[in-house]
């Protein structure tokens, strides 16, 4: 590790985010190159985070597909036509073979897309629906957390004639505080691809999800999708003051990494046990570069992670960012 490249790029940053509106600093630090290091063991998913973004943005800013999903008299063929001349207006001097493969690669990814809000509808499931989505797993888990669903939770899920209400826990974890709400701990169908950016309801694309982890997910796609500072800060009774990770991100993690991260090659996964976000560093806060996931046996905040419902609301200090 070159601590002299971390900490030139480091001094560029800190100068970019002293003058955000101007664009000397703005230019340097677009000049820099992130250092590997500060990518952490997750830049992989960082990466390709930041790059889906990118083509997302690449894409929809060569030809604005809204005007497609709503007039469905327009066909593949003038959709490509159009990709094609902007990209001739914007490459001028390519040959003509390289526009047209180009034209026809972002016309046959962008096309999908603009059929499925073209026929985007979220009907409500049947109870036998329901069913065959709880019986899908022998032993129903969040698919984003690995939270196990009780009893209570399955019969209120499956429509059971007079079953009873999900008693809220007495102590919450205050890195993910499921509980807090009422719909936290019940089972709920998630479209793995959001209805909103034309997920279908259909069965390969339906996963039970614990209603907080699917109420944080939402339709989001990537990390990006919330502010980088951190949701708030948490006064904790033992460990004081804890930067508190954005929801998202902690349910990206998991979900991404999908198993326990102990050094001794623990076996827990999402699968068939909960898993849970601390930081590598124990001194440093969790954020995408320095988050590390845990099985409860593992956790290092283990004895430290869940504290009264009471004591959160009170002690967590929402970011005003």
């Amino acid at each position: 590790m070159d601590t002299r490249t971390l900490a030139s790029w480091i001094n560029v940053a800190q100068k970019a985010f002293n003058y955000p509106w101007e664009t000397s600093p703005i230019h340097a630090l677009a000049r820099e190159s992130v250092p590997q290091h500060a990518h952490g063991p997750l830049g992989w998913l960082l990466k390709s985070d930041i790059n889906s973004t990118w083509a997302l943005w690449y894409i929809n800013g060569i030809v604005d597909t809204a005007a497609y999903e709503i007039d469905t008299r327009l066909s593949y063929a003038h959709f490509y036509r159009e990709v094609r001349d902007a990209l001739q207006e914007d490459h001028r001097g390519t040959p003509w073979d390289e526009i047209s493969h180009l034209a026809k690669v972002v016309a046959q990814t962008a096309w999908p897309e603009i059929e499925f809000r073209r026929s985007i509808h979220r009907r409500k499931l049947t109870k036998k629906e329901r069913s065959e989505i709880w019986s899908s797993q022998p032993n129903p888990r969040c698919y984003l957390c690995g939270y196990l669903f009780t009893a209570a939770a399955r019969d209120r899920f499956l429509w059971v004639p007079d079953a009873p209400q999900v008693t809220p826990p007495i102590a919450v974890d205050f890195v993910r505080p499921r509980g807090l709400r009422s719909g936290d701990l019940l089972p709920q169908v998630d479209h793995i691809r959001p209805v909103a950016i034309g997920g279908e309801t259909s069965m390969d694309n339906l996963r039970l999800a614990c209603g907080w982890c699917n109420r944080k997910k939402s339709s989001h796609i990537d990390l990006y999708g919330t502010p980088s500072a951190y949701a708030g800060t948490f006064d904790h009774p033992n460990m004081g003051r804890i930067s508190v990770p954005r929801p998202l991100w902690v349910v990206r993690l998991v979900k991404m990494r999908g198993r326990c991260e102990d050094y001794s090659g623990c076996k827990a996964n999402i699968d068939n046990a909960e898993l849970f976000v601390a930081p590598r560093r124990l001194s440093g806060a969790i954020n995408p570069t320095n988050c590390a996931v845990y099985c409860d046996s593992h956790d290092p905040w283990r004895n430290q992670r869940f504290v009264g419902a009471k004591t959160y609301a009170q002690n967590f200090q929402k970011s005003r960012f």
